[in-house]
């Protein structure tokens, strides 16, 4: 997970196919420690705005589909069961295999009774996915790291039942501007500092501030799932407005 900062820098970060390979190369190597800088980046408040998130969407029962989109080790996946007291379906899906192994031990025993599904994948690819089916989709501090994210928002609203919802949480931009110095502050130096102290990882952890240049602001990625055939679409501001959920809905039909 990661938040937005203001100065946009010299980095010109990857695209395509080169930035799928350094994703899926840093989320392999920083797996060990990811949960625990997650919590340490956001004082743990990260669950709280998920929950949130979920709760406001609203459309997730008992005995309803679930699928989480670049679910590392599983916290969304986590909530979701909780929700729906584990009565339901639920998929989770990533390409790295180390954070995948992660969210196997997790919820081992869910994978052995059947209730949740964990699929090595990428998310640009939800073909092998029943179309239709669930009732909520889900995807934390994930979209921003896709190549190729107007391709994994159209694909996730066709496997959206009728009034089902994505829920995106993840890092936007602008800051506020008052926030916009001990934003970039933050990330550009304070989080590697901590990422090299805690898990060794200070450059990998760098890819946080980079990854946001490219990524639409808050109103650009609600237009865009305006275009794509979501309704409803709402933003809600987190961190003092440095993260925020999008959330929106497939027309019925």
């Amino acid at each position: 997970m990661t938040s937005p900062g203001c100065s946009e820098g010299t980095e010109v970060p990857p695209r395509g196919n080169e930035k799928a390979q350094h994703i899926h190369r840093l989320f392999n190597s920083v797996a060990p420690r990811y949960d625990l800088m997650n919590d340490l980046m956001t004082l743990g408040l990260h669950r709280r705005w998920r929950a949130h998130a979920v709760k406001l969407a609203g459309t997730l029962e008992p005995g309803g589909w679930g699928l989480d989109l670049c679910c590392g080790s599983g916290d969304f996946l986590a909530l979701l069961l909780d929700i729906t007291g584990g009565k339901g379906h639920f998929i989770g899906m990533d390409f790295s295999e180390e954070m995948l192994a992660l969210a196997r031990r997790r919820f081992s025993r869910q994978v052995a009774g059947g209730t949740v599904e964990l699929i090595l994948g990428d998310v640009r690819d939800l073909s092998s996915l029943p179309a239709r089916e669930f009732s909520m989709v889900t995807c934390g501090f994930g979209l921003r790291n896709v190549a190729e994210p107007s391709r994994v928002l159209e694909q996730a609203g066709e496997r959206l039942r009728p009034d089902g919802a994505f829920v995106s949480l993840d890092l936007t931009r602008p800051a506020p501007l008052l926030l916009q110095p001990a934003v970039a502050l933050y990330m550009r130096w304070l989080i590697p500092l901590l990422a090299r102290i805690v898990a060794g990882a200070g450059p990998q952890y760098l890819w946080l501030h980079e990854s946001r240049q490219s990524f639409p602001t808050r109103d650009e990625l609600a237009e865009l799932m305006r275009m794509l055939g979501y309704r409803r679409v709402r933003i809600v501001n987190y961190g003092c407005g440095v993260v925020a959920a999008h959330i929106g809905y497939r027309r019925g039909i």
